[in-house]
């Protein structure tokens, strides 16, 4: 009787070890899913920043670097009046042409 409960303790433990090694790899399984779908969904949101698929968006970005463009050039503009020394017209001028160049489009 005792050597009868020592094979079934032992066949038990040998199944739960089964079982545990089973978990853990389903566990290890999932995660690698879990990385490879985060990965997959970065991928296609990088590619969808890249083309975007409405033409309004598209209008939208041009815009968009148009301004930038813009906000650049008054910028250097009104670096060049505030760190070479002009006249007071010359720098009024050079201001005046900081303030077109933002608001002209």
């Amino acid at each position: 009787m005792a050597t009868r409960i020592g094979a079934d303790r032992e066949a038990n433990a040998e199944r739960m070890a089964r079982v545990e090694q089973g978990l853990e790899a389903a566990r290890q399984a999932h995660r690698d899913a879990a990385r490879q779908r985060g990965r997959d969904s970065w991928d296609s949101s990088k590619a969808s920043l890249r083309r975007p698929r409405n033409p309004s968006a598209r209008t939208a970005m041009a815009q968009t670097d148009s301004l930038v463009e813009r906000v650049v050039e008054a910028l250097e503009s009104l670096q060049s009046a505030v760190l070479e020394p002009h006249e007071g017209a010359g720098r009024g001028s050079e201001l005046t042409r900081s303030r077109a160049l933002i608001y002209s489009g």
